[in-house]
């Protein structure tokens, strides 16, 4: 009997036992295989050489949709939003006919508590670019149901010699939808969400 298995066969077979340690590991959720799953066949062929804890969804977001900082915080039921986040010291910057979209590196996909470089070093490894507080204030506005703590790590803005960032918080239960104002030093817990902009 012939025991050889071919080199495709054992690809898979090793991309199989990867993603399973990853599941048990919490670096690729039930959301991600589902989203992976639903790619068409060259669509895999395109990610699947990546590393499986970067197959994240894409959210796009429309830059000409909102006009005002107000307009866009008006969207979305808020349970809490930080009083200094206005059209004063967030202006928001439409640009017309201009979609970006947005990703995420995924919550636990550090081991540790990071801080702010360590998550812009991993995201330039990748080829992302850094969001402007105009895209979180709008992926805030059109994916309202996304769930968890997402941190937009944009050119920190200085309010009374702090440098801040902006933070989306929402909990599954819906007692808190927040848009907070977080320290740009951090660290950041590791069951965060880091927000950046994909071409």
């Amino acid at each position: 009997m012939n025991n050889v298995i071919d080199a495709g066969t054992a690809k898979l077979a090793g991309l199989q036992i990867d993603l399973l340690q990853k599941v048990r590991q919490g670096h690729v959720t039930l959301k991600q295989i589902e989203w992976f799953l639903s790619l068409s066949a060259q669509q895999r062929d395109m990610v699947s050489g990546a590393d499986l804890k970067l197959l994240v969804p894409v959210f796009p977001i429309h830059l000409d949709r909102f006009k005002t900082t107000e307009e866009v915080l008006s969207a979305t039921a808020h349970t809490h939003v930080s009083s200094a986040i206005t059209s004063q010291n967030f202006p928001l910057k439409p640009v017309s006919g201009t979609t970006r979209n947005i990703v995420f590196i995924e919550k636990n996909f550090f081991d540790h508590d990071p801080t702010s470089e360590e998550v812009l070093a991993e995201a330039t490894r990748h080829g992302w670019k850094r969001p402007t507080p105009t895209d979180a204030l709008i992926w805030d506005a059109e994916h309202p149901n996304e769930q968890g703590i997402f941190i937009f790590l944009h050119e920190p803005v200085i309010l009374d010699d702090e440098s801040l960032v902006i933070d989306c918080t929402r909990d599954g239960g819906g007692w808190d939808v927040s848009l907070r104002l977080s320290w740009f030093d951090g660290p950041w817990h590791r069951n965060c969400r880091f927000g950046f902009v994909s071409e």
